[in-house]
């Protein structure tokens, strides 16, 4: 008896150990999108840069809605990047700004290439993300044109709030 009892709490330890690991190893973030390094596609730049700009041509002018994300309905900052990237190269974004920030590897703006995410600081304190386009275009739902694409050469107040730009996908070299 006392060696079946033995045997039997051996076998739950074992497989509490073994369930342990797979719950530290769990993420709320999807497989496609790794929270420090930039997921790699198998796209050139050109591609990249031409996806973004069919995105764009669908959801332009689709007005600000704050929790929206639906297209020529209604979409805020960060549902609407979270839907291009699902749409367009299939990787799962979070919802929030506040958590999109965490995704991808820190770059220079100057350094910045098409599909990168750039985060803005706002004047009430609120995150904002938009998508790197290139030649310092950002496409991106704003409360007062809806999605819309921003000349940061040319419109100097987003220029002076940009924040952080992320790395979420690599083109293929």
């Amino acid at each position: 008896m006392y060696q079946l009892i033995s045997k039997t709490i051996l076998f739950f330890a074992a497989l509490l150990l073994l369930q342990s690991c797979s719950i530290f190893k769990t993420s709320v973030y999807p497989r496609s999108v790794n929270q420090t390094a930039a997921t790699q596609l198998y796209l050139s730049q050109p591609q990249i840069q031409q996806k973004l700009q069919d995105s764009y041509a669908h959801w332009r002018g689709t007005p600000y809605g704050y929790g929206r994300q639906q297209i020529q309905v209604a979409a805020d900052c960060s549902g609407f990047t979270q839907q291009v990237f699902k749409q367009q190269f299939a990787i799962s974004l979070p919802r929030t700004t506040q958590a999109q920030i965490h995704i991808g590897k820190k770059v220079k703006l100057k350094r910045a290439m098409p599909g990168d995410l750039i985060f803005f600081d706002l004047d009430n304190g609120y995150g904002h993300v938009g998508i790197y386009l290139g030649n310092n275009i950002v496409m991106q739902a704003t409360s007062s044109k809806g999605v819309t694409k921003t000349n940061l050469n040319k419109e100097k107040w987003w220029a002076d709030r940009v924040h952080i730009v992320k790395r979420v996908v690599n083109a293929k070299s």
